[in-house]
């Protein structure tokens, strides 16, 4: 799979923060790994289904988030 495409914004982004790549990479990892462990405890915790709801799409965004920076970053 060519990852150019999606390798491009990741290096502007790092660029534009003045920041390593591979640091850059590693706190978005990071970030989306919060994002899905945090909302996997809202499901547990929360009685508002639209709150249930809501932590399911943040899984689902974050996981599909992930799996795109993985592809990018190789």
């Amino acid at each position: 799979m060519d990852c150019r495409p999606r390798c491009k914004p990741l290096a502007a982004a790092a660029q534009i923060m003045d920041i390593p790549s591979e640091t850059f990479v590693k706190t978005l990892a990071s970030s989306n790994t919060f994002e899905i462990q945090s909302s996997e405890l809202a499901q547990q915790k929360a009685t508002d289904p639209a709150l249930k709801d809501f932590a399911a799409q943040m899984i689902t965004d974050h996981q599909k988030a992930a799996e795109g920076l993985k592809a990018a970053a190789g």
